[in-house]
């Protein structure tokens, strides 16, 4: 984090921890978990990975069904590798609250973990169904990583280049496996 910003960074997590110390112990603290899911994001960036997983956890005892929660759990799960803990997290959030950040988590997890047709079923979906080319880009990049493990890749690069054909992030997810060849 560039120096100048650090007070201001600083200043927003001590807003974060006081907000969670005060809302933690209300009847209606289900409301207010979108506060202790960024106060774990912003001490994973501060670098206090067991502060954050000590009040994630807390968090979760508290509101174990939160969307949020189950979310930020699941991505730190896969920050750690812990791809069968992060396909858990991610299906126990419900359905309703199932966002492509949450898919694109899911994705990788079952790379991870040896479902790479699964993967590339459900890449596929996802691609169909996203609207910003940000995240069909990402979805694309994962169709390519599950095709390579498939021994499909040249395939599937056909299929999602023209759609994204400047691509540096679809042409160096497909440059290794190519040139392994």
């Amino acid at each position: 984090m560039p120096s100048e910003h650090q007070a201001r960074f600083d200043e927003a997590l001590d807003l974060l921890q006081r907000s969670w110390e005060q809302l933690k112990s209300r009847d209606d603290v289900w409301r207010y978990d979108h506060v202790v899911a960024n106060l774990t994001t912003t001490l994973d960036i501060a670098g206090r990975d067991a502060e954050s997983q000590r009040i994630l956890e807390d968090a979760l005892g508290i509101a174990p069904r939160s969307t949020p929660l189950l979310r930020r759990h699941a991505q730190k799960l896969a920050q750690e590798g812990n791809w069968e803990g992060a396909l858990a997290q991610v299906d126990s959030i419900p359905s309703a609250g199932i966002e492509p950040q949450d898919e694109l988590v899911k994705l990788h997890g079952l790379i991870r973990t040896g479902k790479a047709d699964t993967a590339l079923k459900e890449a596929r979906a996802l691609y169909g169904r996203l609207d910003d080319d940000r995240l069909r880009e990402a979805a694309a990049a994962l169709r390519l990583e599950a095709a390579s493990e498939l021994n499909s890749l040249q395939a599937e690069l056909d299929a999602t280049l023209p759609a994204f054909p400047n691509s540096i992030v679809l042409r160096s997810v497909a440059a290794g496996p190519l040139s392994v060849r």
